[in-house]
């Protein structure tokens, strides 16, 4: 093989390499990004709902019921509704492993004086 030859099989080889890892790093990014989304849509919407019932307790429900996979917490203070969403992500690493990256969404809301229960 000439010189030539090896150059450019080198360059395809680590040009083909460093695409891999570019690939791999932008669907890393898309999975976290849509992780943050989904617990982010989670919390809220489960906020709202204990807002607008007037039970707190409904707050986890509904968020362990839109991320089942996901850690919920929820919480009252005075006359607003706090809930925390913590999901796992599963990140590849290194040589086929698997890491884990938390991915958190939070929301408030204001207990409604108008409740929506019957």
């Amino acid at each position: 093989m000439t010189e030539r030859g090896t150059a450019l099989l080198e360059t395809l080889v680590f040009g083909f390499l460093v695409a891999l890892l570019a690939a791999q790093g932008i669907v890393t990014i898309g999975r976290v990004a849509a992780a943050g989304e989904h617990v982010s849509a989670a919390a809220r919407t489960a906020a709202v709902t204990a807002a607008r019932t007037g039970d707190p307790s409904q707050a986890a429900a509904v968020a362990a019921e839109l991320a089942p996979e996901a850690a919920v917490t929820s919480w009252q203070s005075g006359d607003e509704v706090y809930v925390e969403v913590v999901l796992d992500v599963a990140l590849f690493g290194p040589a086929g492993t698997a890491l884990t990256m938390p991915v958190r969404g939070s929301a408030t809301a204001t207990i409604s004086p108008y409740l929506s229960v019957p």
